[in-house]
């Protein structure tokens, strides 16, 4: 069963509502696909605007909703905020302007077109947004991970959901414990953690001696 989430975009990376959450939910989403995609499944990705607000004067409002990401003004990709700005801004020379959306509902993806007349002045869209992505898993995930500092254990929760999804990914490393002490972005990309040397030694006292870290922290 696959499953949709709409979020920050990395590394703040859960599914639910995109305006409601938390680091560590994000980060969480984040690992997630990190595993997945190691596991050499597909996941799908938009990137995009995420409307966090409709203003009671925009020319959208009933045909925009909160939580649907703009992924193209008049069919410039607007993957950053600056990027938005800039083509919303250039809407005002145009008769009008068409937004194409990614919605989240029922557990699919469904893509949307919206034109409206220009706004006179730019960036008069009426939209609050922040950048953010869309994705699509190729299969439910459901993880506990309680009083976890989840941002920094992105690395170990990503190597759980690939070594759950194909175990011959881990069949390499030490039978020993290992601690994990990293955080990971959607592409598998290790980030370094706060207070590394204390999660280190707190390891340590825990008996384990071996210590995976992000490259720009060794």
């Amino acid at each position: 069963e696959s499953s949709v989430s709409v979020a920050p975009e990395v590394p703040e990376l859960r599914s639910g509502d995109a305006g409601a959450l938390s680091p560590s939910q994000q980060a969480e989403l984040a690992a997630v696909v990190a595993g997945v995609r190691a596991a050499g499944l597909h996941v799908e990705e938009f990137a995009g605007q995420i409307v966090r607000g409709v203003l009671p004067s925009s020319p959208l409002r009933g045909r925009v909703a909160v939580g649907d990401l703009i992924d193209a003004v008049d069919g410039v990709p607007v993957p950053t905020e600056a990027a938005y700005a800039s083509a919303v801004a250039a809407a005002v020379l145009r008769p009008r302007v068409v937004l194409s959306l990614v919605r989240a509902h029922n557990g699919a993806l469904s893509s949307i077109r919206e034109t409206i007349a220009a706004p006179s002045a730019a960036g008069q869209l009426g939209l609050v947004t922040t950048s953010g992505v869309g994705v699509i898993l190729p299969l439910g995930v459901e993880l506990h991970v309680p009083d976890a500092d989840v941002p920094s254990s992105g690395l170990g929760i990503a190597l759980v959901v690939a070594a759950e999804l194909d175990p011959r990914l881990v069949r390499h490393l030490p039978r020993v414990p290992i601690a994990a002490i990293a955080g990971v972005d959607a592409q598998g990309n290790l980030t370094g953690v706060s207070e590394l040397r204390e999660r280190i030694d707190a390891a340590r006292v825990a008996g384990i001696r071996v210590v995976v870290v992000a490259a720009s922290q060794q």
